[in-house]
């Protein structure tokens, strides 16, 4: 337990961290929230195409985060990647508020969340050694092991909460808010 603490006290590795983790439960209630949508207007069939629209394009985006993250800077990338997937996201709420939001435009929400959902789970553990000494590396990675998994059980959980108490677009608009708090 020490071994994590002290890695916490790290300023920097605490500020990805925990970012990291926030925008992780954001993913996971997005996911909720966009799986609700497609569920109400398309049934089990469009819920079973968004899936396909988020999964398959994370196989193309790993085709280029790597080489993206080798050439820019990563601070950069993630910075323009959570700008661009939180205005992604917001177009939802924002197409709920100006009519009415179609099945199409959640697969390609969907698809583009996807495609970009690569970057920080490429870039954080790429930027991690550049931020801790060696010998906390290994508490660090331990951290980030539980952060994925506390949020995808976490985030989806809180998606499921708040979508009868604000509405799955609003729940979309809390998922940008943690794009940007990253």
């Amino acid at each position: 337990m020490r071994s994590y603490l002290s890695v916490l006290k790290l300023r920097d590795y605490r500020l990805l961290w925990s970012g990291a983790v926030l925008s992780l439960l954001g993913d996971g209630a997005s996911w909720t929230a966009l799986s609700w949508i497609a569920l109400l207007q398309g049934g089990a069939a469009a819920l079973g195409v968004m899936s396909i629209c988020y999964t398959f394009p994370v196989v193309i985006g790993g085709l280029f985060a790597g080489p993206l993250l080798d050439r820019f800077s990563r601070r950069t990338v993630l910075i323009a990647d959570s700008l661009f997937r939180a205005t992604v996201v917001l177009t939802v709420p924002a197409a709920g508020l100006l009519g009415e939001v179609h099945l199409w435009h959640v697969y390609v929400v969907a698809g583009m969340y996807g495609l970009l959902r690569i970057i920080p789970l490429g870039a954080v553990p790429a930027v991690v050694p550049d931020l801790v000494p060696a010998e906390k590396l290994q508490p660090a990675a331990a951290l980030e092991t539980i952060a994925f998994g506390v949020a995808g059980i976490g985030g989806p959980a809180i998606g499921g909460i708040l979508i009868p108490v604000i509405g799955a677009p609003r729940v979309l608009i809390v998922d940008a808010c943690t794009f940007l708090a990253f």
